[in-house]
């Protein structure tokens, strides 16, 4: 991307996002920062912010659905629909809307990471206090990171510890678990297949 270019868009957006709404303003914003990452700046490089904008609705709902699933307020089969649907699959949404995947959500390909993903977050999630917030920000910064890794992994996006050197970290917690660098959840056959049939 020539610096030209760069100002170029720069005057597009200031333009475009005159006199618009809030949400309409953010999509206008990220729409920039996903040509930024997909032009690469003047020095060649790609811009990250757009993976930080993006994920900030889909995380925000794991957040909610993994605090109602550890409180008791939902079972495993309403959490695994509303993780599928509020963050999974709006995850890849705006992956595709701004250019930088394309992912089927109806293929079984899909459906079967995003259920693999979801056992991980139960099992992660197994005898947390949902009164003790540090403790349970752990798993959920885990299983975020596992869900990204597996997703660019598959769709050629960048790695966290890529996007991390550009965009850091939210809290003390959430770079200790990324400095850990291990986000798998692991168990039995046994174990996964009692989490399965609890979630479909």
């Amino acid at each position: 991307m020539t610096p030209e270019r760069k100002r170029e868009l720069q005057r597009k957006y200031q333009a475009d996002v005159l006199g618009t709404s809030q949400e309409e303003a953010t999509k206008l914003y990220n729409r920039y920062l996903g040509t930024l990452h997909l032009e690469k700046d003047v020095k060649g490089k790609p811009s990250f912010h757009i993976f930080l904008a993006i994920r900030l609705k889909a995380r925000n709902n794991a957040f909610r659905a993994d605090m109602d699933l550890v409180s008791g307020n939902i079972n495993r089969k309403v959490f695994g629909n509303r993780l599928r649907k509020y963050c999974a699959n709006l995850y890849a949404a705006e992956l595709n809307y701004h250019g930088l995947a394309n992912i089927d959500t109806e293929t079984e390909e899909w459906k079967r990471l995003v259920r693999r993903m979801i056992t991980e977050v139960v099992k992660a999630l197994e005898g947390f206090d949902p009164l003790d917030n540090d403790a349970l920000c752990v798993p959920m910064a885990k299983t975020w990171h596992r869900f990204v890794t597996v997703v660019h992994t598959r769709y050629n996006l960048p790695t966290v510890r890529e996007m991390r050197k550009h965009i850091g970290e939210e809290s003390d917690i959430e770079r200790s678990v990324l400095e850990a660098d291990d986000f798998e959840t692991r168990m039995t056959r046994q174990e996964r297949e009692r989490i399965e049939a609890d979630i479909e």
